[in-house]
């Protein structure tokens, strides 16, 4: 398995610009998929608080998830 170096936490610029196609980028489709849906069944209200999140969360979300992978994370 391949090591690499993750941020835990703190704030993701890429993520707030790409919003939830960062995370369909990144692997986790699943997560992606749900924001993306929250987007477009709010008839685009819920946009901005989505890629708030997406900036918020990713960092942490993105480190769990590979962990949960098995990654060796340093």
């Amino acid at each position: 398995m391949k090591s690499c170096v993750v941020r835990k936490s703190g704030w993701n610029f890429e993520a707030l610009l790409f919003g939830p196609f960062w995370y369909l980028l990144r692997g986790m489709k699943e997560k992606g998929l749900k924001l993306l849906l929250i987007s477009i069944a709010t008839v685009g209200l819920g946009i901005i608080p989505v890629w708030i999140y997406c900036g918020y969360n990713a960092n942490r979300e993105f480190y769990y998830f590979l962990k949960n992978k098995g990654a060796y994370i340093y």
